[in-house]
């Protein structure tokens, strides 16, 4: 009873405190009805003279009664019916997630027990403690909502949590197929692999830049990022900070990694050929890096084993040099000369002479595979003319005891003397002489001078049998080519070229131009790291060879690249148009199993002038790079095409397979297995499957990722055969990611401090980071149409009802 009687005390309480009046005046329509109380008392004494006083002061009631409804009608009582908005408070965390985030630093893992015992742990594991491991989350979450990012090479959304009291279950954010009142599914975050190191760069300005954008507002209270504090490209992070301060957002900056200039030795970089011949010398070029070691000596070492050979490789040679200034690069080469052919593992391992803990051991060894071969090179030398690049060309490669070189100049006749192993006049007629050929270079060629019958064959040992063909553009025949119309029947070979042909070269604007200066080639990123495009065993340093060689006058003008081409050089001349629309010079492309290189110049022989070991090597490296899928191949019932065979930590592999079946046929099937091992030798999970091409049978496509440095091997079994089809890569850490391996506390601090944040180091961020994180809720009050207490039937029934017993009493009593 009593606790009823509460409650309707309180509901009274709150139906009285929410009560307003909707009529403006309130105060002069009171006295105005209190005026006419007045002198509805004073009539009423006058007419009831006659009746009792019980009578007189019935019928004043009903009087003052009505008027008393009266007024609180006039006063229009109502109930408003607002609502209270509640805009949460919200956090943005950005967590660094590029591989610099694996490096491994001391840590103390007891600093109570034993504060001098330190281990070394990879920096994701300091952050997934952070975030899996402590109660960090739900702290924050008892005020704010919450965004998760990861940033490396770009800004990533990972998940969105919703503000939640401490007694209700975690759930998402906002999620429109859940019902109101209801409360949604518990919900699990796979922080390691949300956290796992995968970016090959730190765009940490543009991250910034990205969050500032997306969350900046009154009820954000901070941007929290977790990072080692290293930008190494893109926006500068000062410029983010001053855009961070301008929209008034506060960085709080979570610092990972150790503070110490590390000591490191890395082998920062191995060059040397994929496949050579057996007996034709080579060498293996190692570049060192150092950090924390300047002048002090170090060992490197070539050692060498054959691929599969049990026990430790056999030292080779070895060199001591002293290492330069922190950073820079010290370049060891060793040569060596194969006598058996097969595939040989070479490593380089260095050391410094002094032993120093390093903060990573991992890099200081590096591994190459190389095919030696037994045959020789097999090219076929076609040339639509006697030019001087076929002429230099034909003897250097006539001069290489690896080469079989054949010759076919188009222009001459039987009795001529041509520096070749064989000398044909005409096209091989057959599909066996033909496909006895691993390369062929065609220096401007007259294609009408080959039967159709014979270009089928020379599509089909390119696409079908992996035909290494390497076209050069000239003047004389490819606009021929180039304006073909699609009924020719030489129209398909256009299809070989990786880059669309100009078919108008004689009616463009440039057509009576003068051609009176060189210009250099402008290389592209491909074009730059490309292994057979290298002038000098050091990348760094073959880039500035390029840079001095002077350049071609002319070059042919093309439309642009084809799909799935990779262009390596354009042409600089400024006539020719700008960027990504300048002449092609250099490009190549898959087609099929085999690979053909596109040189849109026949003016190469200028670089002689800079050095004829330049030359000689752009063409012999040329000629190894793109007949490689004869040499490697294994089976004639597949083989694995990649882009490259080097690939850096944390990319994507891109592989291609053609796949016959056991009567040599296109397979058809929806997909093919491809078994991937990493470098431990332990098969990736689940197996990488090749999706099967509609439009081209036989070909599957598909790819994986690299995470662990090192050799990766891929198999794929031929099907209803004993057979393998085995390709190797090598994986390597990008060095841009390891060049600053310590924490930047100074830019670290500065962003909080000029933003209003604060910089925390990791070990204090779950207990600190709470606290400073402000609740910056906004309560907004939305009105909405109020409900009229006087506007109900029951009210004009009771005035009703009064007014007729005031009337009735009246009546009765004589009083009307």
């Amino acid at each position: 009873m009593n606790e009823n009687l509460l409650n309707w005390f309180n509901q009274a309480t709150n139906y009285w405190n929410r009560l307003e009046f909707g009529r403006e005046n309130k105060f002069a329509w009171v006295a105005a009805f209190a005026a006419a109380l007045l002198v509805a008392v004073w009539i009423y004494r006058r007419d009831a003279q006659e009746v009792g006083r019980i009578t007189k002061i019935w019928l004043m009631s009903l009087r003052l009664s009505v008027l008393a409804i009266l007024l609180v009608i006039a006063l229009q009582p109502e109930i408003p019916d607002n609502k209270m908005l509640v805009n949460p408070s919200h956090v943005a965390v950005v967590i660094d997630t590029s591989l610099s985030m694996s490096i491994p630093d001391k840590v103390v893992p007891d600093p109570v027990e034993a504060p001098t015992t330190t281990v070394r742990r990879p920096r994701e594991e300091l952050v997934n403690e952070l975030f899996a491991n402590s109660d960090l989350i739900e702290d924050l979450r008892a005020q704010h909502d919450l965004t998760i990012y990861t940033f490396d090479s770009k800004l990533t959304e990972q998940q969105r949590l919703a503000r939640i009291p401490a007694t209700q279950p975690e759930t998402t954010a906002t999620d429109p197929t859940i019902a109101e009142g209801e409360v949604a599914e518990p919900i699990s975050i796979d922080w390691p692999a949300i956290l796992k190191p995968r970016g090959l760069e730190t765009r940490m300005g543009e991250a910034l830049l990205e969050a500032i954008r997306r969350e900046a507002g009154p009820t954000l209270s901070g941007l929290v990022i977790v990072t080692d504090g290293v930008s190494n490209t893109g926006v500068e992070p000062p410029n983010a900070i001053k855009s961070a301060a301008a929209a008034e957002v506060k960085l709080f900056s979570i610092g990972v990694g150790s503070t110490e200039k590390p000591v490191n030795l890395q082998v920062a970089d191995v060059q040397s050929p994929t496949t050579v011949h057996v007996r034709d010398g080579f060498s293996i070029t190692a570049h060192i890096r150092g950090e924390g070691l300047d002048g002090k000596d170090v060992r490197v070492e070539l050692l060498s084993k054959p691929e599969g050979a049990e026990g430790d490789p056999v030292l080779v040679e070895e060199d001591v040099q002293p290492l330069p200034e922190d950073g820079q690069p010290i370049t060891f080469t060793f040569d060596y000369t194969p006598s058996d052919s097969g595939r040989r593992e070479f490593f380089i391992r260095a050391r410094p002479v002094e032993p120093v803990e390093e903060i990573i051991a991992e890099d200081n060894e590096s591994k190459v595979t190389v095919e030696i071969n037994e045959r020789k090179v097999k090219v076929l030398l076609v040339a639509g003319g006697p030019m001087r690049d076929y002429r230099f060309v034909r003897n250097l490669l006539f001069r290489d005891s690896s080469i079989d070189l054949h010759v076919w100049l188009q222009t001459g006749e039987i009795g001529i003397s041509q520096e070749s192993d064989e000398l044909l006049f005409q096209f091989p007629e057959t599909r066996e002489a033909l496909f006895g050929y691993d390369v062929i270079i065609a220096f401007d060629p007259d294609w009408s001078k080959i039967p159709p019958p014979q270009i089928d064959n020379l599509m089909d040992w390119v696409f079908e049998h992996a035909g290494g063909l390497m076209i050069v553009a000239g003047e004389v025949y490819t606009p021929t080519v180039a304006s073909l119309e699609s009924d020719d029947p030489l129209a398909k070979l256009k299809d070989l070229y990786p880059v669309e042909l100009e078919p108008r070269v004689f009616n463009s604007p440039l057509a009576g131009e003068e051609f009176t200066q060189a210009w250099p080639l402008s290389f592209t990123p491909e074009g730059l790291s490309a292994g057979f495009l290298q002038l000098d065993d050091n990348p760094a340093s073959s880039a500035n060879l390029w840079n001095e060689f002077s350049g071609v006058f002319r070059t042919y003008m093309t439309r642009g690249p084809k799909a799935g081409a990779t262009v390596f050089a354009y042409f600089s001349d400024p006539r020719y148009g700008e960027g990504n629309d300048r002449p092609i010079v250099l490009a190549s492309q898959f087609y099929g199993a085999g690979r053909v290189i596109y040189l849109g110049s026949p003016e190469m022989w200028r670089l002689r002038a800079s050095d004829e070991d330049f030359y000689e090597r752009f063409w012999v490296q040329a000629v190894r790079e793109v007949g490689q899928g004869r040499l490697l191949r294994g089976t004639t019932r597949g083989v694995l095409l990649l882009e490259r065979d080097r690939y850096p930590l944390g990319s994507t592999v891109q592989v291609s397979a053609r796949v016959l079946d056991a009567q040599l046929n296109k397979l058809t099937a929806d997909s093919v297995a491809l078994e991937v091992f990493d470098p431990d030798g332990k098969p990736l999970t689940p197996v990488v499957r090749l999706n099967g091409e509609p439009s081209m049978p036989g070909y599957f496509k598909g790819g994986f990722p690299v995470t662990r440095a090192g050799t990766y091997r891929m198999e794929l079994q031929v099907p209803e055969s004993k057979e393998q089809i085995v390709k190797r890569i090598e994986v390597k850490f990008p060095n841009l990611e390891r060049q600053r391996p310590q924490q930047d506390v100074q830019l670290l601090r500065s962003m909080a401090r000029d933003t209003g944040g604060e910089y925390l180091p990791i070990a204090e961020a779950a207990e600190q980071l709470p606290q400073l994180l402000k609740d910056q809720s906004i309560t907004t009050v939305q009105t909405g149409f109020p409900d009229p207490q006087w506007d109900e039937a029951w009210v004009m029934y009771l005035l009703v009802g009064l007014l007729g017993l005031e009337w009735l009493t009246r009546k009765l009593f004589k009083l009307a």
